[in-house]
């Protein structure tokens, strides 16, 4: 676990191990999260996703005030990360 400020218990990070469609929405991502990874997006964890070709990250988060919006992180060369799970 990674802490956060404030708080000792620190903030679980999730990874989903299949890649994930990137053009799903907040919704799509909280369905993917209750239906497919058994959790619940708002329990303060923080879940990633990854596209087919890995090269994309995209992270939901519950910050208390709702659900952020899921960011999207692109990694180009050469700080290019393939994750292979």
């Amino acid at each position: 676990m990674i802490g956060t400020h404030g708080n000792d218990d620190g903030v679980r990070i999730y990874v989903a191990t299949m890649p994930v469609d990137m053009r799903k929405s907040v919704d799509g991502l909280v369905e993917v999260v209750r239906s497919f990874l058994g959790h619940d997006p708002l329990s303060g964890s923080m879940f990633v996703f990854r596209n087919r070709a890995g090269h994309m990250l995209k992270i939901l988060w519950w910050d208390q005030d709702g659900v952020t919006e899921p960011v999207k992180i692109h990694l180009s060369e050469p700080e290019v990360l393939r994750f292979q799970l």
